[in-house]
This record gives C-alpha cells, structure tokens and sequence, in this order.
C-alpha cells in the first residue's frame, strides 16, 4: 500500500505540473485554486478506492467484485455531488473547470485500474484454468 501511495502522491505532483503547463499551451486557459483542491480529492478517493479493492480482494473474487462496483458508484456519484456543490457555491460556470475536472476522473480512475490490474492477474489465470 506503501508503494500505491508513493506513486499516487507522484501521479498527482505530474498532473499539477501538467496543469502549468496547459497555461503555456492555452493562452485562455486560468487556474484556479479548483484544480488544485480536484487533484487532492481524487488521491485521496483513490487511495481509499484502492484499499477497499485490496481488501475486498483479500476476502475473494465475489467480495471483490461486490468492492468494485460500490466504490465506482461512490466514486461517480462522489464527483459528481462535489463538482455540483462546488457550482452552486460560486456560482461559476466555467467550461474549462468542468472539463479539467472530468479529465482528472478518469487519469486517477485509470491509474487505480493499471496499479490493481498486475494484483488481478494471478487471479485471472487461476479463474481461466479452472
């Protein structure tokens, strides 16, 4: 778990950097204290996504895929609650932070994904020899 959090923490100094640098790429394109604080939660909710996965892997394949539908729909439903209140709150409605926001779902949802798939595929083989 040790080893998850240190390329989470990694993965997520990357993106901000990567934040940076579409301000060179797009003249128009503002930061704002939002991307910083999405970038945040979704390490965080990784991180905890990934250790009920763990857990729930370490219990059998039945618990695991039980884990990984609840935490998709917490992760989804998580979102998109955060990025409603986050609109209502300021009463902004700028494309750009949407878009960031939704591109940041999916870049730590497919990080988890390529970190859990090396976990899974001693499980796959064994399931595939039965």
């Amino acid at each position: 778990m040790q080893k998850f959090i240190l390329k989470i923490v990694g993965f997520s100094l990357f993106l901000t950097l990567a934040l940076y640098g579409a301000k060179y790429v797009m003249p128009n394109f503002e930061i704002v204290p939002f991307y910083f604080f999405s970038i945040g939660f979704f390490m965080l909710l990784t991180i905890l996504v990934y250790s009920m996965l763990i857990k729930g892997l370490q219990k059998g394949n039945n618990k695991f895929i039980y884990a990984f539908y609840f935490t998709t729909i917490i992760r989804l439903f998580g979102s998109i609650v955060v990025l409603l209140v986050y609109f209502l709150a300021n009463g902004r409605k700028n494309l750009y932070e949407a878009v960031v926001f939704i591109i940041l779902y999916f870049l730590f949802t497919a990080f988890e994904i390529v970190n859990l798939f090396p976990i899974l595929r001693p499980e796959i083989k064994e399931n595939q020899n039965k």
